[in-house]
């Protein structure tokens, strides 16, 4: 049975990518159900919701991704390229899958379903990530590596939110315990398991997209009259959270002898 070339496969993930972003824009724009994606999130919005202009990370996320496909598909006949090619392709196809259903999903308010799929997405990330760490003596991994570290940092935040956004879906009353105590021990759990996953991935920017949806809580809370809805806990533990994330993220780029992973 003849395999598919890396010049197809590059293809493939390329379409896959671009229609990817086709079903982001419909949800976003509201063409999906009439709702857009920042209407739901308002509707089911949590403590750890970041404010609107962090989500812009996905800008970045999407930029960077097209560049890295792109790349492979100029550079397929490389041998370095052709493994990573072959290493990512059908994990990537996955990603792209959970990546809609997550889409369309959200936008049907069909809040615990896309839950399940945005987790799908985050342990796919994980594993892209560990492939990228594996197999980084014989792939070209430099720009792959800070594009699946962003998105997995941030899939991993989001995921959080996800969850929160669910048990306010389904009433949840939090056994009796305010949304301003269970909030923050989901966002240090948070915390802790990205920083413990990353101890595998040794990913130097895996964990700033944390830090950076942190950022966006805390300057949330600086609206208004929203410091009395939060609570006394998340602000001093963003605050300590952004710093451990930065440091870390510092300590694992030197680790790696100034790259995002380890030659």
């Amino acid at each position: 049975m003849k395999t598919i070339s890396t010049r197809v496969k590059s293809w493939i993930n390329l379409i896959a990518f671009v229609i990817t972003l086709i079903v982001n824009y419909l949800t976003a724009s509201g063409f999906i159900n009439g709702m857009s994606q920042k209407a739901v999130s308002n509707k089911y919005n949590t403590l750890i919701t970041p404010a609107g202009f962090a989500f812009s990370i996905w800008g970045l996320i999407y930029l960077l991704i097209g560049i890295s496909l792109v790349y492979m598909l100029l550079k397929n006949k490389e041998t370095k390229v052709k493994i990573l090619i072959n290493i990512i392709t059908p994990i990537f196809l996955f990603n792209c899958l959970f990546n809609i259903l997550w889409n369309i999903s959200f936008s049907y308010e069909k809040i615990g379903i896309s839950t399940i799929f945005i987790f799908l997405m985050l342990i796919n990330l994980i594993l892209i990530n560990k492939k990228l760490y594996d197999y980084r003596k014989e792939i070209e991994y430099r720009l792959t590596s800070v594009a699946f570290g962003i998105y997995g940092g941030w899939i991993t935040i989001a995921s959080s939110v996800n969850i929160l956004a669910f048990l306010i879906s389904i009433n949840w009353d939090g056994f009796g315990i305010s949304q301003t105590i269970w909030a923050p021990i989901i966002l240090l759990i948070t915390i802790i398991i990205s920083t413990l996953v990353n101890m595998k991935l040794n990913n130097a920017v895996y964990l700033l997209p944390i830090a950076w949806a942190i950022f966006g809580i805390i300057m949330k809370m600086n609206n208004g009259d929203n410091q009395t809805i939060y609570g006394p806990y998340i602000m001093p533990l963003g605050i300590i959270g952004i710093g451990i994330l930065v440091v870390l993220s510092i300590i694992q780029f030197k680790k790696n002898n100034y790259c995002v992973i380890k030659k």
